[in-house]
């Protein structure tokens, strides 16, 4: 059920208008980003090397706090069994 005749025409012609207006409007080009060194300018990459570090920052504070909180886990069982 598309709700009647006037419905269906109604999304027909939309459909028409947006493809219509597709054809008018200009392409949205992005500009090429490099993923090696040769065209990426500096502001990128030294965010992208600063994130890096961040983040392994973050990951090292985790195992260290992970292996803390298992020692202690490991020595209350000790301390209760």
């Amino acid at each position: 059920m598309t709700g009647g005749a006037g419905f269906s025409k109604q999304a027909e012609q939309s459909l028409k208008n947006n493809h219509a207006l597709g054809k008018i409007r200009k392409k949205l080009k992005f500009p090429d980003q490099s993923r090696s060194g040769k065209n990426a300018n500096m502001k990128d990459l030294t965010d992208s090397i600063s994130f890096r570090f961040q983040r392994k920052a973050r990951i090292n504070s985790f195992k260290w706090v992970f292996f803390c909180f298992l020692i202690l886990l490991i020595l209350l069982m000790i301390i209760f069994s």
